[in-house]
């Protein structure tokens, strides 16, 4: 009876560990130019400003919109199984600079790295550029990369009369979602 207990407790683990491994294959199951959220956000536990979530792929002011539906599975060209491009379409809170090197994500182990970006010139400060979109190598899905950055509070009206134009460091977070 105990050999009987412990072969079906067996069974039962095994085929537990089976079902969590075919969820995470189907939960990462999707392909080359297919559509995805990609999100690029100041999270609102460092957002001081405004102690609201800022996501720069949003063109409003305050930026508090997530995306939906932005982006598309791209052909990886590094060492990354998934590859996005995340269009920053906010230009009040101007990222000027993001750490390129690899992060971890969390608990998950998940990792990324910006492959590379694109500049604009900033509409609010003549002579200055802003980054206009990141190219990122990520290895899962639903996970929060979070990465060392730079953004500047332009002098858009909403901004001045809070008090907080100039040069912010706040922790930029990737999040690219099925």
């Amino acid at each position: 009876m105990k050999t009987m207990k412990k072969i079906m407790s067996l069974v039962l683990a095994v085929a537990c560990m089976m079902s969590l491994s075919v969820a995470a294959f189907a939960a990462d199951s999707v392909s080359v130019g297919e559509t995805v959220t990609a999100d690029a956000y100041v999270d609102w536990k460092i957002n001081w400003i405004l102690d609201v979530t800022a996501h720069l792929t949003d063109p409003s002011v305050p930026p508090t919109q997530a995306p939906s539906d932005n982006a598309v599975l791209e052909t990886p060209t590094g060492d990354y199984p998934y590859q996005v491009t995340i269009t920053l379409e906010n230009d009040v809170l101007a990222l000027t600079s993001i750490d390129m090197s690899e992060v971890k994500a969390g608990d998950l182990g998940g990792t990324a790295r910006i492959l590379s970006y694109t500049t604009v010139a900033d509409s609010y400060r003549a002579g200055e550029e802003r980054i206009s979109s990141l190219t990122v190598g990520f290895s899962s899905f639903d996970e929060e990369y979070v990465f060392t950055a730079e953004e500047y509070a332009n002098a858009h009206s909403f901004v001045s009369a809070m008090g907080q134009v100039g040069e912010k460091d706040f922790a930029l977070t990737i999040k690219v979602t099925q």
